[in-house]
Formats: structure tokens, sequence, C-alpha cells
């Protein structure tokens, strides 16, 4: 068992008033299933049951999609958000076309 699935440190999540926690294991090394999210039921963590998961406190939800790739969702809309290289793809490609108006 690996260590975030061990004794100890759900209770030191639980000493810091940790709401919720995920795991995530993307080469399914330690994990079945490969995602999963806790919550505090009565002074003890206990797996969120549903899928995809939901996180209250973000307000998003956590789907695994491809295979070893973990995704979040605006919980009410639905909308995959971004990750950090697809935001600078399109950051850099509104620059580009901001440049070109300009020269025009």
């Amino acid at each position: 068992m690996r260590k975030d699935a061990s004794e100890w440190k759900p209770r030191i999540y639980a000493a810091l008033g940790v709401r919720e926690y995920f795991i995530f294991d993307p080469y399914r090394e330690y994990l079945e299933p490969q995602l999963q999210g806790y919550r505090p039921v009565q002074g003890a963590y206990e797996p969120i049951a549903t899928y995809p998961l939901r996180s209250e406190v973000l307000n998003l939800e956590l789907r695994q999609e491809e295979e070893g790739l973990l995704r979040l969702y605006h919980s009410q809309t639905g909308a995959r958000l971004p990750t950090s290289d697809e935001e600078a793809q399109a950051r850099h490609a509104a620059e580009a076309r901001a440049a070109q108006l300009r020269q025009r």
C-alpha cells in the first residue's frame, strides 16, 4: 500500500482540517480505481462513491479521460478547464492574431 492510502496521512489531513482529498495513479501502479476521492464522514475519511468525482471545495469535477490523463471540468457548465500547456498555446495564438491585426 502506498503512503497516500495509508492510515497516517488521512489522520494528518483530518488534523489540518482538509475537507476532501483526491489521489490519482496515472500508471495504474497502486490504485484501483485509478482516481479516488475522500471526504470526512463522522470523523473518518470515506470514499466518494460517485463518478465523475466532484470537488465541493473547488466546485470542479475530476475525470480520468485518456490513459494517464486527469482533467478538470466546471461543475455547473461542464466546460473542460484547459491544461497549462493548452492555456499557453491559446495565449500565444491570441497574441499572434493581435500582432497581425496591428500590422494591418
